[in-house]
């Protein structure tokens, strides 16, 4: 009978700690759904997140990229600007330089004329004292 009593005791403890193993089993279980359902939801939000960036980036890129072609574009005109200015100045220079040549030129011909009046008058004078 005492074994009966010892068995139906150590049943009844081992009963009890099928059941609260049970619960305990229950509760990681339900813990285990939980933690399933916020770390779907904590990936949800990450894959949100990362589909906005990439489209925020996505947008700064064309951005910079039309940036990038508009400056190109004034570079390029300001570029032809400046060939046009240049040839203008090299034309102008040339221009300002032929016309200086032909300034000397006449200079240098009105000394070399006045030089001959000068002689000329020199010699008239000369003449002129000799008798």
């Amino acid at each position: 009978n005492m074994k009966i009593t010892q068995l139906s005791d150590e049943l009844v403890g081992k009963s009890k700690t099928i059941e609260s193993l049970k619960q305990e089993n229950g509760k990681l279980s339900n813990d285990m759904v939980l933690l399933r359902d916020e770390s779907s939801e904590a990936i949800d939000i990450l894959e949100k997140d990362k589909k906005h960036v990439i489209q925020e980036s996505e947008i700064s890129k064309e951005s910079y990229l039309e940036d990038i072609m508009k400056k190109e574009g004034v570079i390029t005109k300001i570029e032809e600007e400046k060939q046009i200015l240049k040839i203008a100045c090299d034309e102008r220079i040339a221009t300002i330089t032929n016309d200086h040549k032909t300034k000397l030129d006449i200079l240098d011909n009105s000394r070399g004329q006045m030089m001959e009046i000068l002689k000329s008058e020199e010699e008239n004078l000369n003449k002129t004292n000799q008798k």
